[in-house]
């Protein structure tokens, strides 16, 4: 709740769109979009109107979906991350969104893979980094544990 509140408070009145680049280099470009309707009228039918309704990119004086896009652009990260290591290691992964399928020989490997991303991302200064890519400023986000990565990888079942 604490990053969610800190991410939207990094809300742009002025911004028609987003961007930051993520560990792996991938860049996450994400528009701000705002509904408008117009009243269409069409001569040729005596005048009739309809209402037309559609989305399109504009900057909004507030947005509530600063956070979820951080957030789906991390999961996204981790999701490459994880068939990156699969390929490396020789074995398939299969994904849909945060759900990992793979033989059951190499569910040990996929287990500990997905340990490893998790203790690497909280090694990463990452709020700061993606928060000070949107503002040019240093937020200076304070993490709530130095030692969360050593949790992680003792872990049992990050995965179940």
């Amino acid at each position: 709740y604490e990053l969610m509140r800190l991410f939207q408070s990094h809300w742009d009145p002025g911004a028609e769109f987003y961007r930051w680049v993520l560990p792996d280099g991938h860049v996450a470009r994400v528009p701000v979009m705002g509904v408008v309707q117009k009243k269409i009228e069409v001569a040729e039918f005596h005048k009739a109107t309809f209402q037309y309704r559609t989305s399109i990119v504009q900057a909004k004086e507030k947005g509530r979906s600063l956070a979820a896009n951080i957030t789906h652009s991390v999961d996204a990260w981790v999701l490459r991350e994880m068939l990156r290591r699969a390929e490396a290691q020789g074995f398939e992964l299969a994904v849909i969104h945060d759900c990992f399928f793979s033989h059951p020989n190499y569910l040990g490997k996929v287990r500990q893979n997905y340990r490893d991303i998790m203790a690497e991302l909280a090694d990463m200064d990452l709020v700061n980094n993606i928060l000070g890519q949107l503002t040019g400023q240093d937020p200076g986000y304070n993490k709530k544990s130095q030692d969360l990565s050593k949790h992680i990888v003792q872990s049992e079942y990050a995965l179940s």
